[in-house]
């Protein structure tokens, strides 16, 4: 019985690994939408340069954070199943 309870109760371990779950959903969404917005072809002509140079620093910045929650999350994973295979 108090096996049954420790394995229904959430542990740090497991929120952790939920949180990044959830990071990079919202981080894959958000790079997915970039990726549309670049590929219109208005976006590459010399008028709209500002607009095309602010998109590429953004995604830019959502796959260097992408790498590091999936990272991130890789490594809560693996922790977290070591220690629910040593009970």
């Amino acid at each position: 019985r108090l096996e049954a309870e420790r394995r229904q109760k959430p542990s740090p371990l497991r929120a952790q690994v939920t949180k990044l779950e959830a990071e990079v959903e919202k981080l894959s969404a958000e790079a997915a939408e970039l990726e549309a917005r670049l590929a219109d072809p208005a976006l590459y002509t010399p008028a709209a340069r500002p607009d095309l140079d602010a998109l590429l620093a953004r995604q830019a910045d959502v796959r260097r954070r992408l790498a590091t929650a999936e990272e991130g999350w890789l490594d809560a994973q693996e922790r977290l199943e070591r220690a629910q295979a040593t009970g």
